[in-house]
């Protein structure tokens, strides 16, 4: 039965038709050549089109045979299993061209790989509106499962164990690849980047290239000039085969980058109508697979670009660079991506829901290098499956509740309803590894040819109406005009008795002196502050540098000297004038600038930083109160040591005799580093290391011990017990004070301790040399000792062989004969385990003589002889005669010869010729002549047999040339 449509028909084709059709063979006049291949095609053809009718009706069709059908011709039920069979995996409607109809309503086919949850679909069907009949693949099955309860049509597969030759792909027009970018960044360790490993893909890539048939045969470039090329046929490689040089990878995720080749051209060479190809990848990815890659593509015949592109400039809440490979038939024309006027989203925009200020804290309690923490008042960090363990933080900082997966969808710029599947830890890494729907949008307009920047703006406008919505117009008042001229005074003020007076106030809480520049014109005025730490400065000691310095920052000279008034009160008269390129200004200060969102939240963070820092730092110094205060004291310059370093005093005063500081206590911050002995000046400074420990310990004074033995009990505590240190060597450590880690005196410690490790490596080294010289002395000697034994061992050996083989019965056919006789034994095996052989044939006065192992082995090899078990007989593999008698015989004309195996049995019968008296008046050579053209030679004289005269016996032993003739004997 055939089915709807289906025609069995053979035309005979005409003569012009052939010619069309088959312009390889020849037309000659007769037209005969014509007429024979003719009729042999439609033969062929008769018969291709019978088994193709008979495999359509019963149901055992291929891929082949359904080319010029439809979905619609196949009703029956086995039919469409059949189909289902065939397409496997994808839908069955692929197996089928797609019409007009098909392409109008659901776009062109498109295979999307490593589809992940479905970013890059959501950015080409949500925000670019763009129909596309897409197959997405991905190996995970949450993403897999999100993918479809987004609208994506996902199935969950291996890429690695799929075939792009596959007949339900041979009608793709658009390839998407976004392998996973983690081998090529630091959270892969960057694996995928080492010299090797780059070296396999590449030469993965070039062996698909030729699995693909996709290199020039003829053609190319010649001289300047571009030829076009003939591609040479496919090497008949398969796809697995090419697969398998990726096995060598110290990554294997560094390989699924060969397979954007792989299904490039592995779709273009099963004869699929690919039009693009957009790859997504790290923008860490080496310039050396992209060169590889993009090459490939190139001599094709398609036009491929690269090109970085930064999610946060084009609208999204988070911070992304990725790469793009835009594949085409024609150039692809990026002006919309590099012309693009950057749109700005902030987190805390995006997340407005969120209180100003909220902090986040990407790390934890982590405080090793790199970024932790951050505002929402800027555009988030690349947000990874790292996500999912980001600590949030209200701006009284108490704990906030973490990122939600709608707030992580909206920092990427997805739906907010995006329908994330399985477990949260599931859900962050889908979302970790999405490309930003705009970002999607962006690059796939430009390499469909689709415009995108308008449709990115209306998709950012719905996203977030509250941020990239029209704004409403609002009429602006022109600022009127002031009347009446500038004066060049002070407003509210024009005396000349103006003066600067300057207030000393002591805060107890900080015991900080603060001294306040003011000018009372019409009011009192702040100009500035200046902060000293010592409480014991009288007003008339204090420097006024400092205040005339902010004097003259606004326009005040001093015109007369300085007055005290109060201990705590000095005034000067000033002038005020107004600077030379104005010709009038305000002599109130101008406010600061104000601080930019992301300024302040750098500011904020660096604080946040600052006390964790402090916080983690202090508690290891092991300082007291009274250290800090000692440290204070010499970075003010108050701590002197007037004989030499015996003693120590605080001076705030000069001349004075001031207070005795402990000794011990600035010698220990001094062996850490944080102070420093000027004898000459008869100073003790503060270091670097000191005054960066002191500023940690203002942010966090909680750190701070109160006596020198809480700290010690810390110290001693913290140390802990340790196998191989004695509790003296503990409590000496204890009392010392630690360097600051990372400062000067712990790198100088360091570099001490490298020092000192070098010279001991280099004596460690000499006393190694020594002891491998010691070692390889005694062993020198010991192997030398052994060989003397070994060789003695040897040497006793050969003696004892050679005396158990004086007898032994020697030359390979002899033995082959008392084999013949069964009279050949396997003895039991010598010292080496090696088998022994002796001849046991009383009858010929062999009572038990050994035979050579060597002669025996030899006819084994030669598989003469068979072996058997310990004391029995090894049996011959073909049949010899072992004795030739010599007989007188009834008949006329000569005498008989007979030669005779061991068995007793006879095995050739010779007559010899000529007329005999007696038997011993036969010549005995021509007798050997004639055993001899037989394969034997007499091994013995022709003795008589008893006391008969009328014959006479010898002993045979066969040729060796002759045994390869004999007959062999059955098993």
């Amino acid at each position: 039965m055939l089915l709807a449509g289906e025609e069995l028909c053979i035309v005979r084709e005409s003569e012009r038709d052939w010619e069309a059709t088959h312009p390889h063979l020849p037309i000659t006049t007769t037209g005969k050549t014509w007429q024979t291949a003719a009729r042999a095609w439609n033969r062929k053809h008769q018969t291709a089109q019978a088994e193709r009718t008979h495999r359509l009706t019963t149901h055992t069709f291929t891929a082949d045979d359904i080319l010029d059908h439809r979905l619609e011709d196949f009703t029956h039920p086995a039919a469409k299993q059949r189909l289902i069979q065939i397409a496997d995996r994808y839908p069955v409607r692929w197996l089928f061209a797609p019409t007009d109809e098909e392409e109008q309503r659901l776009g062109k086919r498109a295979v999307n790989l490593f589809a992940g949850c479905g970013g890059l679909c959501t950015g080409l069907r949500r925000v670019l509106g763009v129909k596309l009949d897409m197959l997405c693949i991905d190996f995970s099955k949450d993403a897999t499962a999100t993918a479809n309860a987004a609208g994506c049509n996902a199935i969950c597969a291996d890429v690695t164990q799929l075939d792009p030759s596959h007949p339900a792909l041979r009608w793709t027009t658009i390839l998407i690849c976004t392998p996973p970018c983690t081998p090529w960044t630091r959270a892969g360790l960057q694996l995928g980047k080492n010299a090797e490993n780059l070296r396999i893909i590449t030469d993965v890539i070039g062996e698909a290239a030729e699995a693909a048939g996709n290199v020039w045969a003829t053609g190319g470039f010649l001289n300047g000039e571009f030829i076009k090329p003939e591609y040479a046929d496919p090497n008949g490689v398969t796809w697995p085969e090419v697969r398998a040089g990726l096995d060598g990878l110290s990554d294997k995720r560094a390989g699924l980058m060969a397979e954007i080749a792989i299904w490039g051209l592995g779709l273009t060479a099963a004869g699929a109508p690919l039009e693009t190809i957009l790859v997504e990848q790290s923008s860490a990815l080496p310039d050396q697979l992209r060169a590889a890659i993009g090459v490939e593509f190139e001599i094709a015949g398609l036009s491929a670009t690269w090109m970085d592109v930064k999610a946060s400039q084009v609208g999204s809440p988070s911070e992304r660079v990725r790469a793009f490979l835009m594949v085409s038939e024609k150039p692809v024309d990026t002006s919309e991506i590099t012309g693009m006027e950057p749109i700005t989203t902030l987190a805390a925009q995006a997340l407005a829901h969120r209180p100003a200020g909220t902090t986040v804290i990407t790390r934890g309690n982590r405080t090793t290098s790199g970024g932790n923490g951050f505002h929402l008042e800027r555009t988030v960090p690349a947000i990874t499956s790292k996500i999912r363990n980001w600590w949030v933080f209200n701006p009284d900082g108490t704990r906030a509740e973490d990122f939600s997966l709608a707030e992580v969808a909206t920092l990427l710029a997805m739906p907010e309803d995006f329908p994330v599947q399985g477990s949260r830890t599931s859900a962050c890494q889908q979302l970790g590894d999405i490309v930003s729907p705009i970002v999607a949008a962006l690059v796939s307009g430009a390499v469909l040819g689709v415009p995108a920047a308008r449709a990115i703006r209306a998709y950012l406008a719905e996203r977030f109406p509250h941020i990239h919505g029209k704004p409403k117009k609002t009429k602006t008042k022109k600022p009127k005009k002031s009347k009446g001229k500038k004066s060049g005074k002070p407003p509210g003020h024009a005396h000349r008795g103006d003066y600067c007076q300057v207030n000393i106030t002591i805060n107890p809480a900080s015991r900080a002196v603060s001294r306040f520049l003011s000018c009372p014109y019409g009011g009192r005025s702040r100009l500035g502050s200046f902060d000293q730490s010592s409480t014991q400065h009288p007003v008339q000691n204090l420097s006024t540098s400092g205040a005339e310095a902010v004097a003259e920052r606004h326009n005040y000279r001093l015109t007369g000297p300085w007055t005290t008034h109060t201990p705590h009160v000095r005034t000067a008269p000033v002038a005020w004038e107004p600077p030379r390129s104005a010709p009038a200004a305000s002599p109130t200060p101008p406010s600061p600038r104000k601080l930019t969102a992301e300024e302040e939240v750098e500011r904020e963070t660096a604080a946040i930083m600052a006390r964790r820092e402090a916080a983690r730092a202090v508690p290891g110094l092991y300082w007291t109160v009274a250290m800090a205060a000692a440290v204070q004291q010499a970075a003010d310059g108050h701590l002197y040591t007037p004989d030499g370093g015996a003693t120590f005093r605080y001076t705030p005063v000069p001349g004075r005799t001031g207070r005795k500081v402990l000794a011990d206590r600035i010698r220990r911050l001094t062996e850490a580093g944080y102070l420093a002995l000027d004898l000459e000046a008869g100073k003790v400074n503060a270091t670097a290391d000191g005054r960066k420990a002191l500023a940690l310990a203002g942010l966090h004074p909680d750190g701070l011990y109160e006596t020198d033995r809480a700290a010690y009990d810390a110290h001693y505590a913290a140390l802990g017990r340790r196998k191989g240190i004695r509790n003296d060597d503990r409590k000496a450590k204890a009392a010392a004070v630690p360097p600051l880690p990372g400062g000067e005196q712990a790198r100088r410690l360091a570099a001490a301790a490298r020092a000192q490790l070098e010279v001991w490596e280099e004596q460690a080294k000499v006393r190694r040399a020594e002891a491998r010289a010691i070692v390889e002395r005694a062993v020198a000697k010991e192997r030398a000792k052994q060989e003397r034994k070994e060789a003695a061992k040897e040497e006793e050996r050969r003696e004892r062989e050679a005396r158990a083989l004086a007898g032994a019965v020697r030359g390979p056919m002899q033995l082959l004969t008392y084999a013949a006789r069964n009279a050949l034994f396997r003895g039991p095996d010598d010292e080496h385990g090696r088998p022994g052989f002796y001849i046991h044939n009383p009858g010929r006065g062999i009572g038990h003589a050994p035979a050579h192992p060597d002669d025996v082995r030899q006819l084994q090899n030669e598989k003469l002889l068979t072996a058997g078990e310990e004391h029995q007989a090894l049996y011959l593999t073909v049949e010899i005669a072992v004795t030739a008698e010599l007989c007188t015989s009834l008949l006329p004309g000569g005498m008989l010869l007979s030669l005779y195996n061991g068995a007793g049995n006879e095995t050739n019968r010779i007559l010899v010729p000529g007329v005999y008296e007696g038997i011993d008046q036969v010549d005995r050579q021509l007798l050997a002549d004639l055993i001899k053209e037989r394969g034997y030679l007499v091994t013995g004289p022709w003795t008589g047999h008893g006391t008969s005269t009328t014959s006479r016996k010898a002993g045979l032993e066969p040729l060796r040339s002759s045994l390869a003739t004999r007959t062999p004997i059955a098993a």
